[in-house]
């Protein structure tokens, strides 16, 4: 499965808002499938940008977790991530190259705020 950096972004907005709602049920109105939704909640774990329960079972064709809570990266992350026009200026950027890793399109969103903040 492709990594998709809007999930990502996704369940950490999630994250950060949750509620009673079940955050994969939130997930699946924006049509994420509950397998997409595991693995890169899984990724999230892996990153260091959320603590995840791994829910990874022998039947499972790809590693699964569910989302505990945002790690400090991960607020960074979404503190960068969070404004649509600078989410869409570093996807726009990035699909130029063809993609790039979690963390390079993290440094790229911190040097688009520094710039809005004319740093």
């Amino acid at each position: 499965m492709k990594r998709n950096l809007d999930l990502i972004r996704d369940i950490c907005l999630a994250l950060e808002s949750k509620s009673d709602q079940d955050i994969a049920e939130s997930l699946r109105d924006k049509d994420y499938t509950d397998e997409e939704i595991g693995f890169h909640s899984y990724l999230l774990g892996d990153a260091g940008f959320a603590q995840v329960a791994d829910t990874t079972t022998i039947s499972d064709l790809l590693p699964q977790a569910i989302p505990l809570h945002l790690t400090w990266k991960g607020y960074e992350f979404l503190e960068s991530a969070r404004e649509d026009k600078r989410w869409a200026k570093a996807k726009g950027a990035i699909r130029k190259i063809g993609g790039t890793s979690i963390e390079v399109a993290f440094d790229l969103l911190k040097e688009y705020a520094k710039q809005e903040l004319g740093l």
